[in-house]
């Protein structure tokens, strides 16, 4: 966990200075609408990367702690991935990335 955080902070950090809407469509990160698509059938879903207070699992907004959360956090679009699951392992592409608005902005 530790080694995530800190590779989530440091790619935070490169963002952040330069932040644009083309930045939070280039990296999954908190906040993140990941769109992805399952190699074995073609089907896809959208997964939203959360904080732990917000997830709702029947919603597909998963927490960034929990396991595919934290598979997903910093996946970057058009690359494959193996997401692991207690079921089994899924290859997946991720089809894109945009930052969910989570409330109310102050």
């Amino acid at each position: 966990m530790d080694q995530l955080l800190g590779h989530y902070c440091a790619a935070l950090e490169q963002l952040i200075p330069r932040l644009a809407v083309e930045d939070l469509q280039s990296t999954a990160l908190i906040g993140s609408r990941v769109r992805l698509q399952y190699l074995d059938d073609g089907s896809e879903e959208t997964y939203t990367i959360v904080f732990p207070a917000l997830a709702e699992p029947d919603r597909l907004m998963v927490s960034f702690l929990s396991p595919i959360g934290i598979q997903l956090l910093l996946a970057v679009p058009d690359k494959i991935y193996t997401l692991d699951t207690p079921a089994c392992s899924l290859d997946v592409r991720i089809q894109g990335i945009e930052f969910a608005q989570l409330g109310e902005v102050c």
